[in-house]
C-alpha cells in the first residue's frame, strides 16, 4: 500500500471520528457538592447512603455539615460553587434563607437538588422527601382506633416551628384527631431535641398524670420519653394495666428499641434508603448534563405494629445504621 493511500485512509477515519463526537454530548462524570443542615437522625442516614453510592461509582462528592447554622451553610454552598461542582445537593437549614444560595447556584449553571425539607423555588431541579402530613394522619388514625371513648389526654411531641415537615406532621395529626370530642391534645414544643422532650414530658406528667397516649413525630425522642415515664413509674409495657398507647414516627434506633422493648405500639418507618437512592440518581443525571424524568420523589412509610418490628428490623433504617 502506498504512503499516499495510507494518508487518505487516516484522514477519512479522523473525519468519521470527529463527526461522531460532534453529533452527541460527551459523558460528564458528576462532581457532587452536598450541603446538609446537620447530620442527625434520618438526615445522617440519607447523607451516609449518598456518600456510599457515590463512592461505589467512584464519583467525586464533597459533604459539608452546617450544624444547624444557616450562615455556615451559605458559606459552604458558596465554597462548593467556587470549587466547581456540577450538581448541588442541599438539605436546608432555613427554608427562606436558602433561596439566596439556590439563586447563586443557578447563576453559575449548577443544578440544585433539595432533600428532606421542601422549598418553593422554580430553580430547584429535583426534590426528594417524605409525606410528613400523611405520617401525622396515620398516627392520628392509630390513636383514634385505640380510643376508649372516655375523656383522654394525648401528648404530641412537636418539632421545630420553622421546619415544614414538623408543621406538616402536626397539621396531618390534627386534621383527624381534633374532630374527636373526647380527646384533648397537649403539645410539647421539643424542637426535636431529646433534653427538651424529657423536660417537657416531666412537666406535662405533673399536670396530667393520667395521659392515655403519646404521638412522637420523631422517634429520636423516644429514649427521652422512656426516661421521663420511667422516673414516675408510668412506662408500662403493652398489655399491662395503665399502659400509655404510643405511636412513633421515622424509624431511628431509639424508636426501634422502644418498640422492641414493648413500649411503642405502632412504629411508622420512613423509607430513608428509598429517599437517598432517588436523591443520588437525580444528582447523577443532573451532574452528567441530563434531566430526570420526574422532579419529585416522596418515599414510602411502613406501619409496623409492635409485634412486627423485630421481624422487620432489617427494613428499619435505625436498626441497620444504629443512628439514634
Amino acid at each position: 500500500m502506498s504512503r499516499r493511500f495510507k494518508n487518505i485512509i487516516i484522514i477519512v477515519l479522523l473525519v468519521l471520528v470527529t463527526s461522531s463526537f460532534a453529533g452527541c454530548k460527551v459523558f460528564q462524570a458528576p462532581d457532587i457538592g452536598l450541603s446538609t443542615s446537620d447530620t442527625i437522625g434520618m438526615t445522617k442516614k440519607i447523607v451516609d447512603d449518598v456518600e456510599k453510592l457515590a463512592g461505589s461509582d467512584q464519583f467525586k462528592i464533597t459533604v459539608l455539615d452546617a450544624n444547624g447554622n444557616y450562615d455556615t451553610q451559605e458559606i459552604h454552598i458558596q465554597s462548593l460553587i467556587e470549587q466547581g461542582v456540577n450538581v448541588l445537593l442541599i438539605c436546608p437549614v432555613d427554608d427562606d434563607e436558602i433561596l439566596r444560595s439556590v439563586k447563586a447556584a443557578n447563576e453559575n449553571n449548577i443544578p440544585v437538588v433539595v432533600f428532606e425539607r421542601p422549598i418553593d423555588d422554580p430553580n430547584v431541579a429535583f426534590f426528594a422527601g417524605y409525606d410528613a402530613a400523611g405520617e401525622g394522619k396515620e398516627a392520628a388514625k392509630a390513636i383514634i382506633e385505640a380510643d376508649d371513648g372516655k375523656e383522654n389526654i394525648v401528648v404530641e411531641i412537636v418539632g421545630p416551628t420553622d421546619n415544614q415537615n414538623a408543621l406538616d406532621a402536626s397539621r396531618g395529626f390534627h386534621d383527624l384527631v381534633d374532630v374527636i370530642e373526647n380527646i384533648t391534645v397537649v403539645q410539647i414544643y421539643s424542637n426535636w431535641n431529646p433534653q427538651s422532650t424529657y423536660e417537657g414530658m416531666k412537666s406535662v406528667l405533673k399536670k396530667y398524670p393520667d395521659i392515655s397516649a403519646i404521638y412522637s413525630s420523631n422517634s429520636t425522642m423516644d429514649k427521652a420519653i422512656d426516661e421521663a415515664l420511667n422516673e414516675i413509674g408510668l412506662n408500662k409495657m403493652i398489655g399491662s394495666k395503665d399502659h400509655i398507647f404510643r405511636v412513633s414516627v421515622s424509624g431511628s434506633k431509639n424508636g426501634y428499641e422502644s418498640a422492641v422493648n414493648g413500649y411503642v405500639d405502632l412504629l411508622l418507618v420512613t423509607a430513608a434508603e428509598e429517599q437517598a437512592k432517588a436523591l443520588y440518581e437525580a444528582a447523577k443525571l443532573l451532574g452528567s448534563g441530563k434531566q430526570p424524568e420526574e422532579t419529585t420523589f416522596i418515599s414510602s412509610t411502613y406501619s409496623l405494629a409492635q409485634d412486627q418490628v423485630e421481624i422487620n428490623r432489617d427494613s428499619i433504617w435505625g436498626y441497620t445504621s444504629e443512628i439514634e
